[in-house]
């Protein structure tokens, strides 16, 4: 895993979370890069689950990427506090069903909305509390 990649430069929680969103939650999925994005003992907070630590989020990850072909994650807006130590962002996420939210896997067009709260420490994302909305299937 790339672990030089976070201290680079001091990237504003805007930057951090793109570029997160962007190697993560984007085809291709640049897991291996996920040092650079995330603390050893990262927490994700996600429909009643914790996922703890780092390398359980990574498979965390690759479950979800499995169950949701092509997985997109589109940011449509950011904010962040002054202290720089928190950042919100606002979210749809798409792709095609293959068993996602415990759906029979059919291969449908699926989507469905969020918010996620990220807190921030050392430049790195620690924690994140994950509130999304109901999944609509989308037409092909």
């Amino acid at each position: 895993m790339d672990t030089n990649f976070n201290t680079q430069s001091k990237r504003s929680p805007e930057e951090l979370l793109l570029d997160f969103m962007d190697a993560i939650w984007k085809p291709p999925y640049n897991l291996d890069k996920i040092d650079g994005f995330v603390t050893e003992d990262y927490t994700l907070y996600s429909s009643g689950n914790i996922i703890e630590g780092r390398d359980s989020y990574i498979e965390w990850a690759k479950e979800f990427h499995k169950k949701l072909i092509g997985a997109t994650t589109d940011t449509r807006d950011i904010i962040y506090n002054e202290s720089e130590n928190k950042v919100v962002s606002r979210w749809v996420c798409h792709g095609k069903n293959n068993g996602i939210f415990d759906l029979s896997p059919d291969g449908k067009p699926i989507s469905f909305t969020g918010i996620a709260i990220w807190e921030i420490k050392d430049n790195l994302l620690s924690k994140c509390w994950v509130e999304r909305g109901n999944y609509k299937f989308n037409p092909s």
